[in-house]
């Protein structure tokens, strides 16, 4: 029996019988019922019949309704209200009948329903009513949500495959993130409907499906710094640089939190366990090491180790504690410090001060001494960098070549085999330097 005709139909007595069989059985020990596919059980049926009666007469217009013989819905309906609470006999008869027309005949008098709703211009009760239904996510009645967002979604597109696509509040109860976090995240294409004047959104669900199998077991980026014993600043650059892609940093509220897979940080660790060596020559605690170089460049130091590049020795317990050569590391950096420098024309105060083994205030006398040069901003620039290193060697410098130690070093000056150009004995600042030419005699 079409429900869209412009008069509304008598029921059949036939239609009444099988309606009253299905409901007597609320009254006897046969719990079972066979309304439709996903309506096996007396309790849902109920439900089921509770919720359309009672969203019916709010939604959609009053001659729409089924009508029974004596039996005429024609009253006011109260938003939200039960109808055992607010409706008499007569006016709830038509309003059952009608909700089980649109269970019996699943989806396809729904849809009709649906179509009806859209017909009748009170978008508030629409708002109401499209609220009630995403609650029933999770329910017995889920299925009153999926089929009104297939239907939406068939509206505008009417060539897709519904079971392709799942709605974004159902998204949310899946992957348990906040519908702003889906929307705002690069992981997922939404697609939009628009249907009565409102935005409905949509996810593929083959992308919520990638979704559970990176990050259904996954660990914050806490979980991971206190796993690794490193600080919050290293493991952050960590994290943002995509060591442990695809580790992801996603928004909820206004708190920014990382979902790093288990699965990611396993690889991670084996491969580690793989590259594990012993160093010859001198060794950094891995911690202190991401300090020397510069929070900055942590994750270079790891995917360096990661690579094969950097000769490190494991802690298999606090990878934080493992050693890494010390040499090779400051290889490694410099190459990169020295090549950006290149491409900008400029190098921080810091990272000189790391390539040449001194402290901020030997720069800073050095630039007062007009041996370093600054741009506006401070920055050191590339060309007087380049000009001090082609004269000059630090004691560090040339512990880093020679592979000796600064206190040998400090012994061949202290003997007169090293002489300086610059120090405290020249009365020229606090650290020594020596001219390019002493590498060959040590």
């Amino acid at each position: 029996m079409p429900l869209s005709s412009a008069k509304p139909k008598n029921v059949t007595l036939s239609l009444l019988f099988n309606y009253q069989q299905e409901v007597d059985k609320f009254f006897s020990h046969d719990k079972t019922v066979n309304i439709n596919d996903w309506i096996s059980n007396s309790s849902t049926f109920y439900y089921a019949l509770e919720f359309l009666a009672t969203w019916i007469p709010q939604t959609i217009n009053i001659d729409e309704i089924i009508t029974l013989d004596g039996f005429k819905y024609s009253g006011n309906a109260v938003v939200n209200s039960r109808l055992k609470k607010s409706k008499t006999l007569i006016q709830s008869c038509p309003l059952y009948i009608h909700a089980y027309i649109l269970l019996r005949d699943w989806p396809k008098q729904f849809y009709t329903f649906i179509r009806l709703m859209k017909n009748k211009n009170n978008l508030n009760s629409f708002r109401l009513f499209c609220n009630a239904v995403n609650k029933l996510i999770g329910t017995n009645l889920e299925p009153l949500h999926t089929e009104f967002m297939n239907y939406i979604l068939k509206n505008q597109l009417p060539n897709s495959y519904p079971n392709q696509f799942i709605s974004i509040k159902k998204a949310c109860e899946i992957t348990k993130l906040k519908e702003d976090t889906i929307k705002r995240s690069d992981f997922f294409q939404l697609f939009m409907c628009n249907f009565k004047e409102m935005e409905f959104f949509f996810v593929k669900k083959m992308e919520i499906e990638k979704w559970l199998s990176l990050y259904k077991e996954s660990i914050s980026k806490e979980h991971l710094r206190n796993t690794w014993r490193t600080s919050p600043k290293v493991t952050f650059n960590i994290l943002s640089n995509n060591v442990l892609w695809p580790a992801i940093n996603i928004q909820t509220g206004s708190v920014m939190q990382w979902q790093i897979p288990i699965g990611k940080l396993e690889e991670i660790t084996l491969r580690l366990q793989q590259r594990t060596t012993l160093i010859i020559g001198p060794k950094i605690i891995l911690n202190k090491a991401f300090q020397w170089v510069g929070v900055h460049y942590s994750f270079v130091v790891i995917k360096a180790m990661l690579a094969g590049c950097l000769p490190f020795e494991l802690d298999k317990k606090v990878l934080g504690n493992s050693l890494v050569s010390k040499r090779v590391l400051f290889k490694i950096v410099r190459n990169i410090v020295v090549k950006l420098a290149k491409q900008s024309g400029v190098l921080s105060q810091k990272d000189v001060a790391f390539l040449f083994g001194v402290k901020k205030k030997d720069i800073e006398y050095w630039i007062c001494t007009n041996r370093l040069k600054t741009n506006s901003s401070g920055a050191i620039t590339n060309d007087s960098f380049t000009k001090f290193e082609s004269k000059y060697f630090t004691t560090f410098q040339i512990s880093m070549i020679k592979s000796i130690s600064t206190k040998r070093i400090l012994k061949k000056y202290n003997k007169g085999k090293l002489i300086a150009v610059s120090g405290p004995e020249l009365n020229d600042g606090k650290r020594l330097l020596f001219l390019k030419s002493v590498i060959n005699i040590i």
